[in-house]
């Protein structure tokens, strides 16, 4: 069961060949602070689809978010945000047995509001339904760092490129990651490329432009940039 309603023809989430829209008028509750919403792509199926969206903190502090949103639920029925929340950690079919053997009611067929037998609305949001696309690389200002190390050299740092050598470098610990960007750009013949559209990686995460290496690397550490 895919995520009802036609397709606008836009390049759809992980999950779907093609943007679908739910059945229905769906509400949605926004949260600006944790997601940002991808315009005409979805995510998920039957009474879980939902907008896709891109996450503004890390995996650690959107788990931190979603932990706090269920222990403040004050209002309504603590059973009943009970069931919503296993209806979350079950597949999509089972999701809308859940809720319909609850006695509940999905506005537009999706679990982002829910209604009681007395009408009280439930509320819960995207990014706790769904996870994101991805996670958006967090602004820190590193000026004032108290935890700023001696300078020192890290010796053959490497990014590594697909269907091509290794670029190996070495580069001042206090350098930041647009610093090395612009150093691999210029030394390899690519100084016409957007810097922005230069993105490394480090251990799975996206390196902000401004994060000095002394915050990435420990001297003893093997570095590979995927750039």
């Amino acid at each position: 069961m895919g995520c009802f309603g036609s397709s606008d023809g836009a390049s759809g989430s992980r999950r779907e060949p093609a943007a679908t829209r739910p059945r229905g008028n769906a509400n949605y509750l926004p949260n600006p602070k944790i997601e940002k919403i991808i315009e005409n792509q979805f995510v998920g199926e039957g009474i879980k689809c939902t907008p896709a969206y891109e996450c503004k903190v890390s995996a650690d502090d959107l788990k931190k978010w979603r932990k706090e949103f269920w222990a403040t639920r004050t209002q309504g029925s603590k059973h009943i945000w009970d069931v919503l929340r296993s209806a979350i950690d079950a597949s999509a079919d089972d999701a809308e047995a859940i809720i319909r053997a609850s006695g509940l009611n999905a506005h537009a067929g999706i679990m982002t509001l829910v209604f009681d037998e007395h009408k009280f609305p439930y509320r819960v949001p995207i990014a706790c339904i769904n996870e994101p696309t991805r996670y958006l690389p967090t602004s820190v200002n590193y000026e004032d760092d108290v935890d700023k190390p001696e300078e020192t050299v890290f010796e053959n740092l490497k990014i590594r490129l697909a269907g091509e050598n290794d670029y190996v470098f070495d580069m001042s610990n206090y350098s930041l990651v647009s610093d090395v960007k612009v150093k691999f750009l210029d030394d390899t013949d690519r100084s016409d490329t957007d810097l922005s559209h230069c993105i490394m990686l480090f251990g799975g995460k996206v390196l902000e432009d401004n994060m000095p290496l002394y915050r990435v690397l420990n001297l003893d550490s093997e570095m590979v940039f995927i750039c």
